[in-house]
């Protein structure tokens, strides 16, 4: 089915859902593709179960190939098939709540936006190990969404996520910068209310990092600052005795 939002086009899959829970999911998305005035063609898909949306993940990754990925996650964007694609679950608002949802319905809309062409998910050349590289391209990636939503004006909608992603991190792994990389743009809020601390020498090197990011536009810049830092102030840190 063909929804128009502005000049947005989404081709949007439902799987087990019904009306009522679709029109609040697309409303979330209308709250995103709304503000943006470019043209757009986004595969969406929705599901009732989160894993009736990894699989189709995982069906995904072997038709186009795909080595490397993260799964485990509340949603996923890509765009191997070379359209924008997003996947989002109902029962994640049935987990953590609506707010939740609501949050990674905008972080996808906004990969799409940001993120629409195939060149984002190719790994850039790179010192790092594949692991590594790809734990934080993702963030990088992830810290332009936050700054997108929060420059038009539904930064405020994140709180939720943020939350849940940092709820009991011990910011001794690489995913765990991950998810700092995506809360950056939001630090100040986060700091304000309590959900983000600085007693922790590895968040404060990404505090720095981060007012470093917002002077750069470039994703791939971005992703060469963050690989320096990370070799040289915070692998060290990471690395058990």
């Amino acid at each position: 089915m063909l929804v128009s939002i502005g000049s947005v086009k989404l081709n949007l899959n439902v799987i087990g859902l019904n009306q009522d829970r679709v029109s609040q999911m697309l409303g979330f998305l209308r709250e995103v593709y709304g503000r943006f005035s470019g043209e757009l063609f986004v595969d969406v898909n929705l599901y009732d179960t989160i894993s009736s949306m990894e699989l189709n993940i995982i069906s995904r990754l072997r038709r186009y190939g795909v080595r490397i990925s993260g799964l485990g996650m509340l949603s996923y964007h890509d765009a191997y098939s070379g359209i924008p694609a997003i996947f989002l679950s109902w029962e994640v608002s049935v987990r953590y709540g609506l707010g939740v949802l609501r949050a990674i319905a905008h972080h996808e809309a906004a990969h799409s936006i940001l993120h629409g062409s195939l060149i984002y998910y190719i790994m850039p050349k790179t010192r790092l190990s594949m692991y590594e590289a790809y734990a934080l391209f993702m963030g990088v990636k992830d810290f332009e969404v936050t700054k997108y939503l929060k420059d038009i004006g539904l930064g405020r909608y994140q709180i939720p996520l943020m939350r849940h992603n940092l709820q009991g991190l011990k910011f001794d792994d690489i995913f765990d910068l991950k998810v700092l990389l995506q809360a950056l743009p939001l630090a100040e809020d986060l700091l304000r209310l309590g959900i983000l601390g600085v007693d922790n020498n590895l968040v404060k090197i990404m505090l720095e990092l981060g007012f470093k990011l917002l002077k750069i536009n470039d994703t791939f810049a971005k992703f060469k600052v963050v690989e320096d830092v990370y070799i040289k102030r915070i692998r060290p840190l990471l690395i058990q005795p």
